[in-house]
């Protein structure tokens, strides 16, 4: 049986108590990235400039956003229409969101897997947590007549 001195078992003590937390990887849409996906490619994976098998790439203008909440889902009726409905509950809530807009980007590939890039983007994000059901409320009350 193999008995662990102190520093060590407070070490893997730690490394397990701080490795227990969830992080969030990414601040966008999933999507898998190619060595063909270009200039839009190269903010997930930088090393796409010196490996990319296009001479040059050039985009005017790309944009993503998204919206994650637990306060209200889409639901389809019977007749196929998509509304939003509401989740009752006492608990409190969250809602997150995240918009990117890119300008004018461009990619050149150089000789001997060499490139040059350049990138223009513009981020925002809010994000609310702990929103309590009262204030949920009140936000829908200016909904009814």
């Amino acid at each position: 049986m193999m008995i662990f001195n102190k520093p060590v078992l407070f070490f893997f003590l730690t490394l397990w108590a701080l490795g227990s937390f969830i992080a969030q990887a990414q601040q966008f849409n999933g999507y898998i990235n190619s060595d063909f996906s270009g200039i839009i490619g190269v903010r997930d994976q930088p090393a796409m400039v010196a490996n990319s098998p296009y001479k040059f790439d050039f985009s005017l203008v790309n944009g993503n956003f998204y919206l994650a909440n637990d306060i209200a889902v889409l639901s389809r009726s019977d007749e196929g229409g998509l509304g939003l409905v509401r989740q009752e509950s006492f608990q409190e809530r969250y809602a997150m969101g995240n918009t990117s807009l890119g300008g004018i980007s461009a990619l050149l590939s150089l000789s001997r897997n060499r490139g040059i890039a350049f990138q223009y983007k513009v981020r925002a994000m809010a994000n609310g947590t702990d929103v309590s059901p009262n204030f949920i409320y009140q936000i829908n009350r200016f909904n009814s007549p």
